[in-house]
């Protein structure tokens, strides 16, 4: 989310907000046009939260971010250059839009701002959308989210047939619109890289990730797992899910069981979630019947 900050000038551009706990920024260039800046290092006086993770671990995503999007090519993947300014080294992004994230908690927000004066609205309710009594709108927005995923699933496959695994995907790393857009490549890493610790977003993480010692020993990198991430990321937009709440009961393990009577959901979205990896559809498979459902209608 967006944190405004005092504005100054690095260049070219006006910094206007702080977009998240690393050093990333919106910013604006001369004719009024929104970017995302990335910086390795402090600018403005403006520094890491302490929550976040280490320096040296941003300094290493920033690197290893510059190093993939100069070689990736793919129309859902975010385009990225590499700019000066002021002497120092950035990365710049065109700002797309909301992420998933913000979409799902501003159209919750909006369309049930009556309930949303309960404090505990937030923690009951579970689906929002199958609240909807419009279904026009509610038949609209399934269709945006199944094409908007379906092209983040050509750009997973993309990413695999280049030898890696993007490891991060979740509605903030979504953008959804006409040409749909894959972001934050921090976490990428080669297929068959030994999984050290925990690392990513705990909530999208494939079980055998999380809990490595009861799914086969399993502590490399694998497609597979980013196919996990996927299924949860398409659930929590379907339903419009805040991701915060549906991750209350989400160790890795209950992804499933959340979502398995939620008939808004593929049922092939459906096995990408269960605990068994060996069940899992395959990722071409997977966005190929995302396809001929909107082509169904």
């Amino acid at each position: 989310m967006f944190k405004k900050i005092p504005e100054f000038r690095l260049g070219k551009f006006k910094v206007t907000h702080k977009i998240s706990d690393r050093l990333i920024f919106r910013v604006k260039d001369e004719n009024g046009a929104d970017f995302v800046l990335k910086s390795p290092e402090i600018i403005g006086g403006i520094k890491v939260n302490q929550s976040c993770s280490s320096k040296s671990l941003v300094v290493d995503q920033y690197l290893r971010e510059k190093m993939l999007l100069s070689n990736f090519s793919h129309p859902n993947i975010s385009e990225t250059k590499q700019v000066f300014l002021s002497g120092k080294e950035f990365l710049l992004t065109p700002y797309y839009g909301k992420n998933g994230k913000e979409l799902i908690q501003s159209l919750v927000r909006k369309d049930f701002q009556e309930v949303l004066e309960s404090k505990t609205f937030f923690e009951n309710i579970k689906h929002p959308l199958v609240y909807y009594k419009d279904k026009l709108k509610r038949d609209s927005w399934l269709e945006f989210v199944l094409k908007g995923m379906a092209d983040i699933g050509h750009a997973l496959m993309y990413i695999h047939s280049e030898g890696y695994v993007h490891r991060d995907v979740k509605p903030a790393n979504v953008i959804l619109s006409d040409k749909s857009i894959l972001i934050d490549y921090g976490l990428c890493s080669l297929i068959g890289t030994e999984i050290r610790g925990i690392s990513g977003s705990p909530s999208y993480m494939a079980p055998d990730e999380v809990h490595k010692e009861r799914f086969f020993g399993v502590k490399k990198v694998v497609p597979a797992q980013d196919l996990f991430s996927y299924c949860v990321t398409i659930s929590n937009l379907l339903t419009l899910d805040v991701p915060t709440v549906a991750a209350k009961d989400f160790k890795g393990l209950v992804q499933y069981d959340f979502y398995k009577d939620c008939k808004i959901i593929p049922k092939l979205v459906k096995r990408g979630m269960v605990c068994n990896p060996s069940s899992w559809p395959n990722l071409d498979d997977l966005v190929g019947s995302l396809e001929d459902r909107l082509r169904r209608g």
